[in-house]
């Protein structure tokens, strides 16, 4: 049986214990943290420093998933993502069973299909991208690197999402539309319209806000 370990102890590796423990044909071997949020243990397994992890789980034996939300744009996780592979880790993926992923669907390391989630052929998942249940992603689309896309929301065909983007639950990103890098797409919008770099969209479609990824501010009513 292959390990894994999961780096993060807050509600998204407690998330990511639960569907790796109980739906797949890994192991979850332990945990890692970053100081200060270290804790000795979790779900009675050990929790190490991340600086630590590849002495006490080696990558030559161990998979590692980052279990981060998508605070930052998903930089937070990113950067972690990135930290593990330096550190020489194949990061794992998990598909639930009841997911509906076609066979030729690329899929990249570290993400997450969580169920109900329907991605049809032809389609591209990148790296570290989180699709949180209920997800419909039409054909040809391809959901870049560091995505997360919550409940409900609907990627038709032959779209492009950008890196680090955030697509809001129950919102329906239009045939073909392109979806610039570091967009947030807010819950319940309908986006008809290609859209540009480092901004905001919500209800109806308006720009809120043109603030850095880095300096995101929140979506205001």
């Amino acid at each position: 049986m292959k390990k894994v370990v999961i780096v993060g102890t807050d509600l998204f590796g407690e998330l990511a214990y639960e569907y790796f423990s109980k739906d797949s044909s890994m192991k979850v071997a332990g945990f890692a943290a970053e100081i200060p949020s270290i804790k000795k243990e979790q779900f009675g397994l050990p929790v190490c420093p991340l600086d630590e992890i590849d002495k006490i789980f080696p990558p030559e034996e161990y998979f590692a998933f980052a279990a981060q939300a998508y605070g930052q744009l998903n930089y937070r996780r990113a950067r972690l993502f990135q930290k593990l592979k330096k550190f020489g880790y194949h990061c794992a993926t998990y598909q639930s069973a009841g997911a509906r992923v076609w066979p030729n669907v690329q899929i990249g390391e570290n993400c997450i299909i969580l169920d109900n989630v329907i991605v049809q052929p032809f389609s591209k998942i990148g790296d570290n991208v989180f699709l949180m249940g209920s997800n419909y992603v039409g054909h040809g689309a391809e959901v870049k690197d560091h995505v997360y896309v919550a409940p409900h929301a609907l990627i038709l065909a032959g779209v492009e999402v950008g890196e680090h983007g955030f697509i809001g639950a129950n919102s329906t990103i239009a045939n073909g539309i392109k979806i610039a890098k570091d967009n947030y797409i807010g819950m319940g919008s309908l986006i008809n319209k290609n859209t540009k770099e480092n901004e905001v969209y919500t209800l109806p479609v308006a720009v809120l806000s043109k603030a850095p990824a880095k300096k995101f501010c929140r979506v205001e009513a």
